[in-house]
């Protein structure tokens, strides 16, 4: 588990962890980016054979969402 950066550097830092080749899934909570850098992100997770899984929790449960 490692601290997540702020909103500004995310895109970068998720960049570099897919990129390093030692990971195989990274889980983000409340990954909020623009649609061009998920595209970005996408290319990359199918280039480098990693999972990207973007959680989200909602407030007042004990529920998270994600993209299964």
């Amino acid at each position: 588990m490692m601290r997540k950066p702020g909103q500004d550097l995310l895109h970068a830092w998720l960049k570099k962890l897919i990129k390093c080749g030692q990971a195989g899934c990274i889980v983000v909570q409340d990954m909020n980016l623009p649609e061009s850098d998920y595209r970005v992100l996408k290319m990359l997770c199918l280039l480098y054979k990693v999972t990207v899984i973007n959680l989200r929790h909602s407030g007042d449960a004990n529920l998270v969402y994600g993209p299964w």
